[in-house]
């Protein structure tokens, strides 16, 4: 379930407007995304149909909180880019009141902004859906990224729902799979995560992606994420497809070169 950010407008782009993906670092949100139609691609695949919220009831076991005790992250504060290292994948950011630094804009007195809260007790919950059509069938998904905490017990976790073959999401769709990376209720400092999950290849999925995060004891507590990534791995047979295609084309080659 999707619940609608407090005070936060679902305002869709120019219809069935699909742009190339920005390149990391970008500043530009998924405002430009939402609504039926509106996405961006990179190499070999289209992301679509973004919507932004929060989410409730239970992720891989996990119960999330009735409600945040901090503001939610409208598309505006959420940045989408293409991953440095590859660019045909994304990643995902939204920093704190400082900005994209080494600790994403947190700290024991940065306040609360984006994916980063500071104080005691705080409390949020961020999530985004969308869809992933990708030109090469897949059979990997996942996600990798570094959760950060200061002071005491905390909770900095991401949950990535799919929906096999759905253009739409739904927790309750019938190939549903869920991968999560961060802690939830320890005490840690950096955490790096790298999770994925592997099913029968297919060319679309729907996703829902929650940040989770919470703080306890003192008030100088900090709870963030840095820019988390997306795994995924082409279904094998297609790079045997590609390598026989080029093979075929070095053979031509050959055949010209001796006649």
């Amino acid at each position: 379930m999707l619940v609608a950010a407090a005070g936060l407008s679902v305002i869709p782009g120019a219809f069935g407007a699909i742009t190339s993906c920005p390149s990391s670092p970008s500043l530009l949100g998924l405002t430009t995304y939402l609504g039926s139609g509106n996405g961006c691609s990179t190499v070999d695949a289209t992301y679509t149909n973004f919507s932004v919220g929060t989410a409730t009831g239970t992720i891989n076991g996990v119960a999330l909180p009735g409600a945040s005790t901090v503001l939610i992250p409208s598309a505006l504060q959420i940045f989408l880019a293409t991953e440095p290292s590859n660019p045909r994948l994304l990643e995902f950011s939204s920093p704190g009141l400082l900005g994209p630094t080494s600790q994403n804009g947190c700290s024991n007195i940065s306040g609360d902004l984006g994916w980063c809260i500071q104080g005691k007790n705080d409390v949020l919950v961020s999530s985004y859906t969308y869809t992933a059509t990708f030109s090469n069938a897949i059979s990997t998904f996942g996600i990798a990224g570094t959760a950060l905490a200061n002071g005491g017990v905390s909770t900095a976790t991401v949950f990535r729902e799919i929906c096999l073959g759905q253009a739409t999401f739904s927790q309750g769709c019938a190939n549903y799979l869920v991968v999560q990376g961060g802690a939830v209720n320890t005490n840690f400092s950096s955490l790096s995560f790298s999770s994925s999950v592997n099913f029968a290849p297919t060319n679309v999925i729907a996703i829902r992606d929650t940040v989770y995060l919470a703080t306890a004891n003192p008030n100088s507590s900090w709870a963030t994420f840095l820019p988390y990534d997306t795994i995924d791995s082409p279904e094998p047979a297609t790079f045997g497809i590609m390598g026989a295609a080029l093979a075929a084309l070095g053979f031509a080659r050959r055949r010209r070169k001796r006649s």
